[in-house]
């Protein structure tokens, strides 16, 4: 069962991709991958933002930069996988980009109310 869920999402990233990529190619839609891509990140950035407020936590780099990272990242190994279902290094491969983008973020607890953070 899992394996066909790892196709399904696959083929959906590939579709998805399609519409990118022939977007692309036809004249006068280029705009369409741009603005697909642009959500696809705003999306991402919206999810970190809360998930960080809800930790209480802050991010050394923007939001936005985050967001377009994890959904270049995350294509990439989508496409990797699907032309080359290797298991065992797409799952290496997602722990080495998790931990790059965990760098990347700077994770910082936000001080309680009423500390500086100084002293």
């Amino acid at each position: 069962m899992r394996r066909r869920q790892l196709v399904a999402a696959a083929r959906t990233a590939l579709s998805r991709d399609g519409v990118a990529s022939t977007s692309l190619r036809a004249a006068g839609q280029e705009s369409l991958a741009r603005w697909q891509y642009e959500r696809y990140g705003a999306v991402v950035a919206a999810w970190c933002r809360q998930a960080a407020q809800n930790a209480g936590e802050s991010c050394a780099v923007s939001f936005a930069r985050l967001g377009r990272v994890v959904v270049a990242s995350l294509d990439g190994l989508v496409l990797q996988h699907v032309c080359d279902l290797d298991e065992t290094r797409s799952r290496e491969d997602l722990a080495a980009v998790t931990e790059m983008i965990v760098s990347l973020a700077g994770v910082r607890r936000n001080a309680p109310a009423g500390e500086s953070g100084t002293g």
